[in-house]
């Protein structure tokens, strides 16, 4: 009986540790954004996706966000090494360089300076792909439903924690013109509202005053057709 209490102790704590663990590498400043849909005065469902200019105007117009970070998640894609191994990946996504210190990246290898259009991988990926081999400067051809195009590995950067809302694998910096253009940047149409978005606020910010101020930028600036949800 002893034995068998001690071991649910055991189980039980390292449980709660688990769920009270997650995104324990991300700065308790960082906030992910989320849309609640109304239809008719109720609230009909909730959206982890906003508008792509909606960071950058939050940046500009609330002195209290230190910074903001846009997301692309990418699934379905094909990886295919310069020796033409092919790899099957989920956990692909492009975004702002604001990454690396918002979700507190590590880097171990290589650099984060001038990645644009280019990519970092984590550690792991950097072994399956790679090997013993440096994977710094190495092109990865990555293909898409949509397009192919080749991705040079800038960096390396340690492997997260597993108890994390967001895996990250490969992260590609190409928010801008390459990918989305500014069919979307300049974009506040209620259905173009397609990108995770994370901002981190000042120590001791007032956080119920900036969803406030959320809630006024969305009036202002978001087109909602005939039709659509509010």
């Amino acid at each position: 009986g002893l034995t068998i209490g001690l071991f649910l102790y055991i189980l039980i704590t390292q449980y709660i540790n688990y769920e009270t663990g997650y995104d324990r590498d991300v700065s308790s400043n960082v906030y992910r954004c989320y849309i609640e849909e109304y239809a008719n005065g109720e609230l009909e469902r909730t959206k982890r996706y906003l508008w792509l200019p909606f960071g950058n105007e939050v940046k500009q117009t609330i002195p209290s966000v230190k910074d903001y970070l846009n997301l692309f998640e990418y699934t379905n894609s094909t990886i295919t090494t310069k020796n033409g191994d092919s790899f099957f990946e989920d956990y692909l996504i492009s975004a702002d360089t604001s990454i690396i210190h918002m979700f507190s990246l590590k880097i171990i290898k290589g650099s984060t300076n001038d990645v644009y259009n280019k990519c970092i991988i984590s550690n792991s990926i950097a072994t399956k792909y790679f090997g013993k081999e440096d994977p710094i400067g190495k092109i990865l051809k990555w293909k898409t439903h949509y397009w192919e195009r080749d991705i040079m590995v800038s960096g390396v950067f340690e492997d997260r924690i597993s108890n994390t809302h967001r895996k990250l694998d490969i992260i590609c910096f190409s928010m801008g013109n390459l990918h989305f253009g500014d069919t979307y940047y300049n974009n506040w149409g209620f259905r173009i509202a397609i990108f995770p978005t994370y901002f981190e606020l000042e120590e001791n910010a007032d956080v119920a005053s900036i969803e406030e101020q959320f809630k006024r930028i969305v009036k202002e600036k978001v087109i909602i057709k005939d039709g659509e949800n509010s």
